[in-house]
């Protein structure tokens, strides 16, 4: 009997070769996965030095000063402070330390109110509105950034600043009265002399002291209102008279409403805008023929930019 030929020891020939391509291509697998990790490395610190950002932000800007002004009260006066090199488009903090030290006519506190870049670039946080006290100092804090292309000049920003009404102006408690007018009608116009030829006899209307003034005619508007808010619809107005008596500014109303931006000053005495209320002026605030009694009116004064902001509490009419 023939013995048959015994199977050789060890895998077959074509497994010894599928084995060392195995370990070759893990090999080179592993070599490339090494390549790949560090070439990503690589990149990642030129992105990081800024070798791929974009064209648009690499533009140089040289900022060589930055300009704040004020407008509206000038409670302060223009400051620059040192500029400075950085990218196109890119944002930066700047702080400017404002103390107050009001004149001997003006309130105890300003306010600055908003802020916005003029040229240069743009304003994208303003710690507004700011209210620095008499003797106090507050820091003003933006943050800005730099214009979106290539840019060499000066960034100015413009702040407004006004003082509170509340701290400007107050009245006494009103007293009520129909017994003022001698005129036919109430009027107001270049022409108004006396308080009692200028209210129709008759009209019911309310008395109050100037008793602090800090804030000019042009400066302040008078509301009448409703316990709704809205304004007491009168055809009447306001008045100002001076401790002579003659009526040194009026206004008929607003559109029919009991709202005065005091528009009107007759030529006896001469006011303008800017002339200065004084605690020597009483308001007369003409309600018309009926009796406002017991309809929870409340009078208020309304700052006016760009010198004046904010409101008065309510003041009620009795």
């Amino acid at each position: 009997m023939t013995t048959p030929p015994s199977a050789p020891d060890g895998p077959p020939h074509n497994a010894l070769r599928s084995r060392a391509d195995l370990t070759r291509a893990r090999s080179a697998l592993g070599l490339v996965t090494g390549l790949v990790v560090a070439i990503l490395i690589v990149l990642g610190s030129l992105y990081a030095a800024g070798a791929f950002t974009p064209a648009s932000t690499k533009d140089a800007v040289d900022i060589t000063g930055i300009r704040i002004s004020f407008l509206g009260a000038s409670c302060w006066n223009e400051t620059n402070i040192s500029g400075r090199s950085l990218n196109a488009g890119q944002e930066f903090n700047v702080s400017v330390a404002l103390a107050y030290a009001p004149g001997p006519a003006e309130p105890s506190a300003c306010e600055i109110g908003s802020a916005v870049a003029v040229t240069g670039g743009l304003l994208v946080a303003a710690n507004t509105p700011l209210l620095v006290e008499n003797g106090s100092s507050q820091n003003l804090r933006l943050t800005l950034a730099a214009p979106p292309g290539s840019y060499t000049g000066v960034l100015s920003i413009l702040l407004t600043d006004s003082w509170p009404i509340a701290l400007s102006f107050s009245v006494g408690d009103p007293v009520p009265t129909n017994t003022t007018g001698s005129g036919a009608t109430s009027s107001c116009g270049a022409n108004t002399t006396t308080l009692a030829g200028a209210i129709a006899a008759g009209d019911w209307g309310y008395t109050l002291t100037v008793e602090t003034s800090l804030v000019r005619m042009g400066g302040v508007l008078f509301d009448v209102a409703t316990p709704q808010g809205t304004n007491v619809a009168q055809a009447s107005g306001f008045y100002v008279v001076n401790a002579a008596g003659d009526v040194a500014a009026c206004e008929a109303g607003l559109a029919g409403l009991m709202s005065s931006p005091f528009g009107t000053y007759p030529s006896i005495v001469g006011s303008t805008y800017s002339t200065r209320l004084s605690s020597n002026d009483t308001i007369f605030i003409d309600m018309g023929p009926a009796n406002p009694a017991g309809q929870g009116y409340s009078f208020s004064a309304r700052g006016q930019l760009p010198e004046y902001t904010g409101i008065t509490a309510l003041l009620s009419l009795p």
